[in-house]
């Protein structure tokens, strides 16, 4: 768990990565276009966008559930495409 200071609040973020990867709202998405144009160390940069994403409520996408192996006896259908250029006369 990563955990921040942001002025006089104290956050933890289980993963602020997931967060991002959430889907945005594009109004989201502005504010942290925003704060990556501005001029700023790293760390300032890393609080402000966690602040943005915290106080707009976005939560961490959930990582889907891995599916299940599979044997050689179950695939039923192997299939592949090949494609050939040709040369464009001009």
């Amino acid at each position: 768990m990563t955990s921040f200071t942001l002025g006089p609040l104290f956050v933890q973020i289980e993963d602020p990565v997931l967060r991002l990867q959430s889907g945005l709202p594009k109004k989201v998405e502005r504010k942290v276009g925003g704060i990556l144009r501005q001029e700023l160390c790293k760390q300032a940069m890393i609080v402000a966008i966690i602040t943005v994403l915290v106080q707009n409520g976005i939560q961490p996408n959930r990582k889907p559930e891995p599916l299940p192996r599979i044997s050689e006896d179950q695939v039923e259908v192997v299939a592949w495409m090949a494609v050939r250029g040709t040369l464009a006369k001009v």
